[in-house]
């Protein structure tokens, strides 16, 4: 016979031993019941709208003119993780507050002008307070403030 058995089948062994001293009454084991389980939400929500739901900043409200103007710029849609409401455009070179005004339709919002090289984006808020879609790209009139 050999003694040298390991530890966890001893235990497995004695747990299985115990099993058979559970007394069994005349009556059946009865089961509650399971309540029904409903499926959960599985809607997948847009990210760039769920960045903005995240963002507690509330869009700027209409901006009423003013300013310098610097230019304009075609601006796309920004990295939408990054809240505030800005426009990153080459026509700054240091962090200032600013107005963006869609030249199209004069609709306008105060932004945060952010430096930036290449294309101007909008943040998503920025976008919203335009009274943009996530997919336009506008011309922008760019305004220091």
């Amino acid at each position: 016979m050999n003694l040298n058995m390991p530890l966890s089948a001893v235990a497995a062994l004695s747990l299985l031993g115990a099993c058979s001293q559970i007394s069994r009454g005349s009556e059946p084991a009865t089961v509650a019941p399971v309540p029904a389980v409903q499926p959960a939400d599985t809607t997948v929500a847009d990210p760039a709208v769920a960045a903005a739901e995240a963002d507690e900043s509330a869009p700027a409200p209409a901006a009423t003119g003013g300013g310098q103007r610097l230019g304009e710029v075609t601006a796309s849609l920004g990295d939408p993780s990054e809240g505030g409401t800005w426009l990153a455009t080459s026509l700054v070179s240091s962090v200032q507050p600013g107005r963006a005004e869609i030249a199209s339709t004069g609709q306008s919002a105060d932004v945060e002008l952010r430096p930036a090289q290449g294309g101007a984006t909008l943040s998503l808020s920025a976008m919203q307070a335009l009274g943009l879609g996530l997919a336009d790209i506008p011309t922008v009139a760019v305004y220091t403030r």
